[in-house]
């Protein structure tokens, strides 16, 4: 099995990379020095390192004896190194487009390709992790370092030629370390192995164009799946028809040593011209033109790709290879919104909603109340892959549920829309009917107050007690809201006694309405509490959190606490403003419930986004994502996306801001959270946020 596994230590090179070429093979012997110099490398140069990782791992090399003197020691170590770099392809040379290579391989009678991170892509960054996943199924602890260690024994002990030895040698060592059913495990690995193997759509397209003009196809693999088992997974992929499959195990020879491919030209004919494909450039290339054959490197996905996750979960293993695969097979020609979607969303609406499940059952929640807007895409994610909860869409804003307890709580209220507007430009008559009170401007007078009057630190108080005179009027004129909302959220809740109001962050406002409306006005036994992705750090949220109201999964002051945003400093308030962004739906905030000509609720609405098709893009990227992990994973039930995986993408990212600005340098952003009925609000682009910033 292929891995391309950082350095690490030189067990962990005995145990989990088996693949070894006799051309370079004594040149690295007993120095451990060696593995320092090579992390160093491939730090410095990853294609570099890759390269000489091979060369360690050649087949050729007798796994047991690795270290034996050689005569250079390490000052030949520069030289072969000088070597390599010079054979090797840059790292990032472009994919071409499949009719450019097609036109290139019509040229040859006999085309050959190599299977894995080729023919076929392995959803799972390192491919040793799917025996962690064989071990899950069959209820067995630690099957993943037995299978490795098994597989070098295999290896180590052979007396079959270049140490090719096949599954039913390495089972045969395991069965040693584990008392099992060989034969049932077997074929969970296999089963395992295909669920996770996916047709390059690169080149079954180019496969298919093949087979049409005629060509002779074979397929030429260093594996330990014997052949009837590679043919059963080529076939699970959608290769069909192919000439002819030669597979390392079956003749005990390999691809690097070329005799692999000699071996295919005695059974095909010499009289025919031949090209291979492949990802390894000593195995698939150098192995090839020993041969006399054409080639062509197609370097595996991960090794074109930027993106950046942590390494320590299968699920984030998992995270990385659809990524990788999704977007690097090909010409890379997909939209940066869909793209920033997939890559930084996906994985973490996941985490989210496979984390809601466990909380309702860890809190006996009946009912998810997804919170309008920024909950949106989630709503859909969680309905279409998640939905073991009776779950509703809540079309709400802060807004709207203040006007509903405005009767009980109408300081909050005056904080929110007028506080923030002390010392503005704005004037009185300008907030009153932005804020959904413009029958009290002609009122103002009486108070001593002009329409024209700014909002002052020193007429503050006496404008808030003028809203508190006419407390009661405007607790006749929000009635009708309060009617509307009720009809609305009764039917939004249903039989629910137990519900959890799920939100992006960061303090919980809406949630705290809610809670109160809900006992007050529609009844007092249901439970309300609040399920948040992450949250702010301030006494208020923290007591809330200690109290049991409201718990996220990402980060708060209670776990996770050195991700927390300090929203009051540039960094932590722009990694806010872009996570924000990344949910927030196209749709207009609501402004207020109403009721209708019927007598039934109704919504207005303030201006929907500018945004509104880069938005759009956003949802399907994550929502595409979410479609291949679900797939993927559905049958895994022990695998959970910590929060910190789930995380770690959009952390890591979230710090690059030219990459960020060319992303959501046109996104508008209002320049203020308030809302307004009547008047327009003031907007600018994040693009010139960040500028202002100076973060660019």
């Amino acid at each position: 099995m292929k891995t391309n596994q950082n350095l690490k230590s030189t067990e962990e090179i005995i145990l989990e990379n088996i693949e070894y070429h006799n051309k370079y093979g004594e040149l690295y012997k007993e120095n451990i020095q060696l593995l320092s110099d090579f992390q160093k490398l491939q730090e410095e140069n990853e294609d570099l390192t890759n390269r000489l990782w091979t060369i360690w791992n050649s087949k050729s090399w007798k796994i047991s004896k690795p270290f034996r003197m050689i005569e250079g020691k390490l000052t030949r170590e520069k030289t072969v190194t000088s070597q390599v770099k010079q054979d090797m392809p840059k790292r990032k040379q472009k994919r071409i487009l499949p009719e450019k290579l097609l036109k290139q391989l019509l040229a040859y009678d006999v085309i050959s390709f190599d299977i894995f991170d080729t023919l076929i892509l392995r959803n799972v960054n390192c491919p040793t992790d799917l025996f962690q996943l064989v071990g899950d199924q069959v209820g067995i602890e630690n099957f993943k370092t037995y299978r490795i260690k098994a597989e070098a024994e295999a290896r180590k002990s052979t007396d079959k030629k270049n140490m090719e030895i096949n599954i039913f040698d390495i089972y045969k060592v395991l069965s040693k370390y584990i008392k099992m059913d060989q034969e049932k495990i077997m074929k969970v690995e296999f089963e395992v192995e295909k669920e996770f193997c996916m047709a390059n759509p690169y080149f079954l397209q180019i496969f298919e164009e093949l087979k049409q003009k005629k060509k002779k196809i074979i397929i030429v693999s260093d594996m330990y799946w014997p052949k009837e088992y590679l043919m059963k997974l080529l076939e699970h992929c959608g290769y069909h028809s192919y000439t002819e499959l030669f597979v390392s195990c079956e003749y005990e020879e390999n691809k690097g040593s070329g005799q692999l491919q000699k071996i295919a030209v005695q059974k095909i004919g010499k009289k025919y011209t031949y090209i291979h494909i492949g990802d390894n450039y000593l195995s698939d290339i150098e192995g090839s033109k020993k041969n006399g054959w054409g080639t062509y490197y197609y370097p595996k996905c991960s090794s074109m790709s930027n993106y950046k996750t942590i390494k320590n979960s299968v699920t984030s293993s998992i995270n990385k290879a659809i990524v990788d695969n999704y977007f690097y097979h090909a010409i890379d020609s997909y939209d940066s919104f869909f793209k920033y979607g997939f890559q930084y969303g996906g994985f973490l609406v996941c985490g989210f909603c496979e984390w809601l499940n466990t909380f309702a059952k860890q809190n006996n929640i009946d009912k998810f109340l997804f919170l309008a807007r920024d909950m949106k895409v989630v709503h859909q994610v969680y309905q279409k892959f998640y939905n073991q909860v009776e779950n509703e869409y809540l079309v709400i804003s802060r807004s709207a549920a203040l006007e509903l307890n405005f009767d009980e709580m109408p300081e909050e209220f005056i904080e929110f829309y007028f506080k923030p507007r002390m010392n503005s430009n704005e004037n009185l008559k300008s907030m009153l009917v932005d804020s959904d009170l413009a029958f009290l401007v002609e009122k103002l007078e009486s108070h001593h107050l002009s329409a024209l009057d700014r909002l002052t630190d020193e007429n503050y108080d006496q404008f808030r007690n003028f809203i508190y005179d006419y407390q009661d009027v405007i607790c006749t004129y929000f009635e009708s809201s309060k009617i509307a909302a009720q009809k609305y959220l009764k039917e939004k809740i249903g039989k629910g006694k137990n519900i959890a109001v799920i939100d992006l962050g960061w303090s919980g406002q809406i949630l705290i309405q809610l809670r109160h409306f809900i006992k007050h006005n529609i009844h007092q036994d249901i439970n309300v509490v609040g399920a948040y992705m992450a949250n702010s750090n301030s006494n208020k949220v923290n007591h809330y959190i200690e109290s049991g109201i409201m718990t996220s999964y990402l980060f708060s002051y209670a776990h996770n606490n050195d991700f927390l945003l300090d929203t009051t400093t540039i960094a932590g308030n722009t990694k806010a403003m872009l996570l924000e962004a990344m949910f927030s739906s196209s749709e207009g905030t609501l402004l207020k419930y109403e009721l209708g000509a019927d007598n039934s609720y109704q919504f207005l609405y303030g201006n929907p986004s500018a945004n509104q098709e880069g938005i759009e893009k956003l949802m399907e990227g994550i929502v595409a994502f979410a479609q291949i992990y679900h797939t993927l994973t559905k049958n895994s039930r022990s695998l959970k996306i910590s929060s910190v995986d789930a995380y770690m993408p959009f952390h890591i990212i979230s710090s690059n801001y030219p990459y960020n600005y060319s992303i959501f340098k046109d996104t508008k952003e209002y320049l203020d959270s308030l809302p307004r009925f009547c008047g327009k609000r003031n907007l600018t682009t994040i693009g010139k946020i960040m500028k202002n910033r100076k973060l660019l």
